[in-house]
């Protein structure tokens, strides 16, 4: 990659980090500071790779080792900001017994700064609270940002035993803010749970590994994301989507809420044929089906209000990806929304990528970076599903053949991105 193509790509991916950040709810000055100082930082970069350009056009950056050490730091901190602001609580253990919860959670204190750190639950500070705990792997994983190595252990009796949805909240000031909803964590109280879980091979291929609690918060909290994004950003509810299409619905882990809670008609679609039996046995209430590997699907032209996808195009190659696009394009209703999530800040810092992974997906857009094995014991084609990455540019410059892109909303989708798209008439 030439200097100039360099400056051109990293830079601006940088600056819309440091935006994200900035733009999140409740940063403090003290972190506004430090990103205003790297923000200083990335145009001394950008104004020496100029001067650099200027005096010898054959300077060129070809590899991942081009990044030295303080650019790589760069990308890395402002990536784990980035994380730390948009999800800076991620409970690994929540129990509920005879209206008492227990938490262990992972909770960012942004600069290190503990001291007014609270934890809420429904808006109600913990009774007791061990924290901060470090923990040597977080350290680890979050090197280039102080405090993000601590742990909690919570505990209280819940504000209502009988409240249907519980929201735990860190607030790093010490104030709850109920508007933080992004930044929040939902699980559904176990007794208001209509149906059962998954067995663990089923959740495995879903999520990753087989933990309940990371397989209950996850759906939950995207449910309650969803619900709250078309609130607040488009005036809508779930009575404005009749019929909706979870597609690549796995094991319900999300399909569960929107059956229970919307009210709407619910459709799962997987290419799972173990995970589709699964739930037409045991959600009742929706409609789930086995679709193809490829389209055209069983449904029918503008048959859904509205289609979510939750990590689907995060598995798929370029080509087909471009073909589900297609697809969904036909099944959706002209005016209708789709919500689907791709690989994004939050979950770059999480899952440790390398620094000059984020700067190639940045330059070329689309990234195919080898076959998952996640669905083997599944499908026969060993190589359909894929481990990919989209740049935001690439979204908005590729994705628009098919649909208005409305938005890209930050670390909402669990771990992931939602690029909110609609359906144009």
């Amino acid at each position: 990659m030439t200097l100039s193509a360099f400056a051109r790509k990293y830079i601006p991916a940088l600056q819309r980090l440091r935006d994200s950040v900035v733009s999140a709810t409740g940063a403090s000055a003290q972190a506004l500071s430090e990103l205003e100082a790297i923000h200083r930082k990335l145009e001394h970069i950008e104004s020496e790779i100029t001067t650099l350009k200027q005096k010898d056009n054959s300077v060129h950056l070809d590899t991942p080792e081009d990044l030295d050490k303080e650019t790589s730091g760069l990308i890395r901190a402002a990536l784990q900001t980035a994380a730390v602001q948009h999800l800076p609580l991620l409970p690994y253990e929540i129990d509920v017994t005879d209206g008492v919860i227990t938490v262990q959670t992972w909770a960012a204190a942004p600069l290190g700064l503990t001291e007014n750190m609270r934890f809420f639950v429904n808006g109600k500070p913990f009774d007791q609270v061990e924290y901060p705990i470090r923990d040597e792997e977080l350290s680890a994983k979050f090197a280039d940002i102080r405090g993000c190595s601590f742990v909690a252990k919570l505990l209280t009796s819940l504000p209502d035993p009988e409240a249907k949805w519980i929201r735990l909240d860190a607030a790093p000031t010490g104030i709850y803010n109920e508007c933080a909803w992004r930044k929040a964590i939902h699980i559904l109280n176990p007794m208001h749970e209509r149906y059962p879980f998954p067995p663990e091979a089923n959740k495995l291929r879903v999520i990753g590994d087989a933990h309940e609690t990371r397989f209950k918060m996850g759906g939950a909290t995207i449910f309650k994301n969803m619900e709250r994004y078309l609130q607040e950003a488009l005036a809508l509810s779930w009575s404005d989507f009749p019929s909706i299409l979870d597609w690549g619905c796995g094991s319900a882990r999300v399909s569960r809420y929107l059956i229970a809670e919307s009210g709407q008609a619910v459709t799962g679609a997987d290419i799972d044929p173990d995970n589709v039996a699964w739930c037409k046995a045991n959600i009742a209430g929706g409609r789930f089906e086995t679709i193809p590997l490829m389209p055209r699907t069983q449904f029918k032209d503008g048959q859904f209000d509205l289609a979510i996808g939750v990590s689907v195009f995060t598995h798929l190659k370029e080509d087909v990806q471009f073909a589900w696009l297609e697809e969904m394009r036909r099944v959706i209703k002209p005016g209708g929304y789709a919500l689907f999530s791709i690989t994004g800040p939050t979950q770059f810092a999480y899952n440790r990528f390398p620094a000059h992974l984020y700067e190639k997906v940045q330059h070329d857009g689309f990234m195919d970076l080898s076959a998952d094995p996640a669905l083997n014991s599944v499908l026969d084609d060993k190589e359909y599903y894929r481990s990919v990455m989209h740049s935001r540019d690439y979204i908005c410059d590729r994705w628009t053949e098919y649909f208005d892109v409305i938005a890209i909303e930050d670390g909402i989708a669990a771990l992931q991105d939602f690029v909110v798209l609609r359906r144009r008439h």
